[in-house]
């Protein structure tokens, strides 16, 4: 019986088999995916790559006994129109394909700060396509999920993208509709010129695997600082941006549908109180800061803000830092 395969092809050089029917693959070759030695499947997913379209084909091997196959392969186009995957199917030439797994790609552009989606992307979560907009912060991103327990990972690599750089896992994502789905995510960095970030390829794989509920402590986490007042987020000091919540978002700060990306969420004039925390958590090494700055607020309003700045723990903590936000007395 046939199968579908998903093969991320999110850099120009090579391509990985992620996922094989019900199982993880962790970044092997896509000829592992080849029916017999006389009948590869690599330069089939390259056609694909190329030439962005899907292509159906019947193949006949001299060897075994099922000398004739039927392959299918489709491309999971990104925001820029570059396949970010390839989904493929082998199987019995008078074998139908069941439909494929909802895949898409997405772009985490460093220098921007955003995250460049498809239409596929919003449909994925629920989202209707007049409401999806061609970019979106990481920290809307991040707000989708409800259990994530290597978001360092991801982030780290989206921060600080290296050639070579990779990431594979999974996350539980909330859907329009009020279930919890579980998609796999594939991301490798780019650093050519103008593509700076990550190339991301996710789907849904709830079909094979139950999706994770957020851990107590994370829930206790949100509920103990709301107990206090406060506020947390995840900031990139340096950048500096808003990467994702920590807590509940402050009711008072608009975070979402920023003109200008996750750096937006602060007053133009403010983002030196950031940058000043970051250097002086290099130089210094305080256990916290305490500061303020204007955070955008409803209808185009800047928000006085009461900031506590800690460090992560760890390497991460060079750039990133918990900030506890309140308004003043």
């Amino acid at each position: 019986m046939g199968e579908w395969s998903v093969v991320e092809t999110l850099v120009p050089e090579g391509a990985s088999l992620i996922f094989r029917g019900s199982t993880c693959r962790e970044w092997t070759s896509p000829d592992r995916l080849s029916p017999a030695a006389d009948v590869r499947v690599g330069p089939l997913i390259e056609t694909v790559r190329r030439t962005g379209e899907a292509l159906s084909v019947t193949r006949r091997s001299e060897r075994g006994k099922h000398p004739t196959f039927r392959i299918d392969a489709h491309p999971v186009l990104g925001p820029s129109g570059e396949p970010h995957g390839v989904q493929v199917w082998v199987g019995a030439p008078d074998e139908e394909p069941t439909p494929p797994r909802i895949t898409s790609g997405v772009s985490w552009l460093l220098h921007r700060q955003v995250i460049a989606q498809t239409v596929e992307a919003c449909l994925m979560s629920g989202v209707q396509p007049d409401e999806c907009l061609p970019e979106r912060t990481p920290a809307e991103y991040f707000a989708k999920s409800v259990r994530f327990d290597d978001e360092m990972g991801l982030l780290g690599l989206a921060l600080d993208p290296v050639d070579g750089g990779k990431w594979l896992g999974e996350f539980s994502v909330l859907h329009a509709d009020g279930r919890i789905m579980l998609w796999q995510c594939a991301a490798r960095a780019r650093v050519d010129p103008g593509r700076e970030g990550i190339q991301v390829l996710w789907h849904d794989i709830s079909d094979v695997k139950a999706p994770a509920l957020p851990s107590l402590s994370v829930l206790g986490l949100r509920e103990t600082l709301a107990g206090t007042g406060f506020h947390a987020g995840l900031f990139a000091l340096d950048l500096p941006m808003l990467s994702m919540w920590v807590s509940d978002p402050p009711p008072w700060v608009q975070w979402r549908d920023l003109p200008q990306g996750a750096r937006d969420i602060l007053h133009p004039d403010d983002h030196r109180v950031l940058t000043t925390a970051h250097e002086r958590f290099l130089r210094e090494a305080p256990a916290e800061i305490g500061t303020e700055a204007r955070l955008r607020g409803q209808r185009g309003t800047w928000v006085r803000t009461l900031l506590r700045i800690t460090p992560y723990p760890g390497d991460m903590g060079k750039r990133l830092a918990v900030v506890r936000m309140t308004l003043p007395d």
